[in-house]
């Protein structure tokens, strides 16, 4: 079964590239990594004891068209909306006119503050959790302890960091708004001492990501990177012709891949210092993480168990968690599924890829619905992004909410997250849109 749910995912890979003809696309970006997860599991399911079922092939892969007609839905809805409307004449007549790159003109100052304000926010968080990390005696140690210390701040709820957990999403938005202006001025004016000033939120965001165990920051700034440079890059005068425009496409692609080499090799450089990985593992520890997710659905879905009446609690439990913060409501927010699964190998996992909620709470209807609406997101931040003649805040918000798809074989990052996504994307959106950040626009 394995060997034919990775022919199956390249069938539909191919199809995708070949309809869409695009690679930077969030439908083969998605296809693209549910075939490596699939490549993964061919290679490994002996070694870990794992034999998937076809009613696993038929609802992995068939999620993945349900999400790609989610996608065709909004771009039909959208292509409608703008025929023979003002919008689209409008947009035909940009498209007549040379490019010209839009010039920010972004406070340095203001980039110097929001490095400071970072930066205090870090000590502030190792000073909340002293107790945990001071007489560490070494690298390995200390990061050890930090991960120790980062399961008390969130699922065992130990530790309170009150206000400082909202400053924390802020300065994370500002590392990925900062990196988008200062890849927007390299594209557009060259390395200078005010990239170099513009970098410093980033920067400052990564050394944060490392200290509270958040892993997927080093993804979202390669999005970021790969995304906004290629929409400047494939709107200047030098690439007018559409073969020049694929072969750019193309080598961001293969940027990307070679993005997600690094991050892969960071990945294992903190496990194994926070002695969570066997160094003589490093592949099959990636092949885990790549894969593991699609063994533990076929384990867990077919035996679960409900231990609430409530609706959606998997789906919905986080607005559940919100809501209990009104004294008027009390619902039971506590997890049905919390199985590790363990395998032989050095196989073990507790991620089910984002289709493990919908089946718990809907069955297969809930796959089918969940990966529809997951999939006119997309197609509503694509067409966005497709109609700016500049690399503005569509593109940054596109590129950024890739990560939840990247991660689509590990966790549900779309409903589960719902109220975190909410605040991203408002935040994202009116740092870059509002004068916050700027000195002033020059058009």
């Amino acid at each position: 079964m394995e060997l034919l749910f990775t022919i199956i995912i390249f069938i539909q890979l191919v199809i995708a590239i070949i309809i869409l003809k695009e690679t930077l696309h969030p439908l083969v970006i998605l296809k693209s990594v549910v075939f490596l997860g699939s490549i993964g599991l061919l290679i490994f399911h002996k070694e870990w004891g794992i034999n998937i079922s076809a009613m696993t092939v038929f609802i992995l892969s068939t999620a993945i068209m349900w999400m790609d007609l989610g996608f065709a839905f909004t771009m039909m809805i959208a292509n409608t909306s703008n025929r023979g409307n003002l919008y689209l004449k409008n947009n035909n007549n940009l498209q007549n006119k040379k490019y010209e790159q839009k010039i920010l003109n972004i406070s340095t100052n203001k980039a110097i503050l929001s490095t400071i304000l970072i930066l205090i926010t870090i000590i502030v968080y190792l000073s909340i959790g002293s107790d945990y990390i001071v007489g560490s005696d070494n690298i390995k140690e200390f990061t050890r302890n930090l991960m120790i210390y980062k399961g008390e701040t969130r699922s065992n709820g130990a530790v309170d960091l009150g206000i400082w957990t909202y400053i924390i999403l802020v300065c994370r938005m500002l590392g990925v708004v900062y990196l988008y202006f200062a890849v927007k001025e390299y594209m557009t004016s060259g390395w200078s001492k005010k990239v170099s000033i513009l970098l410093m939120p980033s920067i400052a965001v990564f050394i944060m990501g490392y200290i509270l165990g958040i892993r997927s920051i080093l993804v979202i700034y390669s999005l970021i990177i790969v995304f906004v440079a290629y929409k400047i890059q494939v709107n200047s005068d030098k690439y007018e012709n559409g073969r020049d425009k694929k072969r750019l496409e193309i080598k961001y692609f293969i940027m990307g891949i070679l993005c997600i080499g690094l991050i892969f090799s960071y990945f294992f450089i903190a496990g194994k210092l926070a002695g969570k990985i066997d160094p003589n593992e490093g592949l099959n520890n990636i092949a885990i993480y790549l894969s593991g997710g699609i063994g533990a659905f076929d384990n867990v879905y077919k035996n679960l168990t409900f231990t609430s009446d409530l609706f959606g609690q998997q789906t919905f439990r986080i607005i559940y968690k919100a809501l209990n913060i009104i004294p008027l409501f009390d619902f039971e927010t506590q997890s049905t599924i919390s199985t590790t699964i363990y395998g032989t190998g050095g196989f073990r996992t507790n991620v089910y890829t984002a289709n493990l909620n919908f089946m718990a709470d809907f069955g297969y209807m809930g796959v089918i619905l969940c990966n529809m609406l997951i999939g006119m997101f997309h197609g509503f931040l694509y067409n966005k992004s497709k109609n700016e003649i500049d690399a503005g805040v569509w593109t940054v918000l596109n590129a950024f909410f890739m990560m939840p798809l990247v991660s689509y074989l590990n966790a549900e990052k779309y409903f589960a997250a719902m109220p975190l996504n909410a605040i991203y994307f408002i935040a994202i959106y009116i740092l870059i849109k509002l004068p916050i950040l700027y000195k002033r626009r020059i058009k």
